[in-house]
């Protein structure tokens, strides 16, 4: 979901630079376009959209872990306050 949000920061904030290749006059672009951060975001957007309900529907339909028993100092020391 992150990868979402930052695709799209990124190409608000982006601004085309093009470099003279000099073995040509062809133009090459540093960095990435707007149109590749929008492509990367609608793959990531599209595979977040497929797996997040699907997450959930497991998360609905199983039941949750039992609980196991820790051992007394590591309980102590996970809950050591400075």
């Amino acid at each position: 979901m992150l990868t979402c949000f930052g695709t799209v920061q990124a190409a608000m904030n982006t601004t085309l630079k093009k470099k003279k290749d000099e073995w040509g006059p062809q133009h090459r672009t540093l960095g990435k376009t707007k149109m590749e951060w929008m492509k990367l975001h609608k793959s990531t957007a599209l595979l977040v959209a497929a797996l997040v309900p699907a997450r959930l529907g497991l998360r609905l339909v199983k039941e949750a872990p039992v609980r196991r028993p820790v051992l007394y100092f590591k309980h102590r020391s996970a809950n050591y306050k400075q």
